[in-house]
């Protein structure tokens, strides 16, 4: 995995071909998707709706609300006015497997800055430049968080 995380692939490929639970730990990659989803609500309109989502998984992850409770949660109505990739990447670290969440969760958390980006500046370079800067924090989350969780 190690040789994958460094190697010239695109960052993006490279946390498709990682995050997996043949790889890493169902309880790191669900942190992973919750740390993903946190980044994507620095550019949420409204970042609370998101915030719900990830301390809630955060809880289940610590066994303090069930499985039932999640999904109650996850599953709750919610009114989406127009595409919110920051709400979506908080919303799927919820709701998903441990691979599902990580991966869409990054990927939504990408999809934000893209759109925020979008926003800002018309120019495409500046727009994908963004999504590509997005991935690559994601892999450095990740190193991180595997590295704080082998010194465990």
């Amino acid at each position: 995995m190690e040789r994958i995380l460094n190697s010239i692939i695109p960052d993006r490929d490279k946390l498709v071909a990682v995050l997996r639970e043949e790889f890493i730990d169902a309880p790191i990659l669900h942190e992973f998707a919750c740390m993903c989803a946190e980044e994507a609500q620095k550019y949420a309109e409204n970042p609370h709706d998101g915030m719900k989502f990830i301390q809630c998984k955060r809880k289940w992850l610590r066994g303090e609300i069930s499985d039932d409770e999640l999904k109650a949660v996850s599953n709750a109505r919610y009114s989406i006015i127009e595409y919110r990739p920051a709400f979506e990447s908080a919303l799927y670290s919820c709701k998903m497997s441990a691979q599902e969440a990580a991966q869409q969760a990054s990927w939504y958390a990408a999809q934000a800055v893209y759109h925020y980006t979008f926003k800002h500046s018309q120019k495409a370079k500046d727009r994908f430049e963004a999504e590509i800067n997005e991935f690559a924090k994601h892999i450095a989350i990740l190193k991180k968080l595997l590295i704080t969780q082998n010194a465990k």
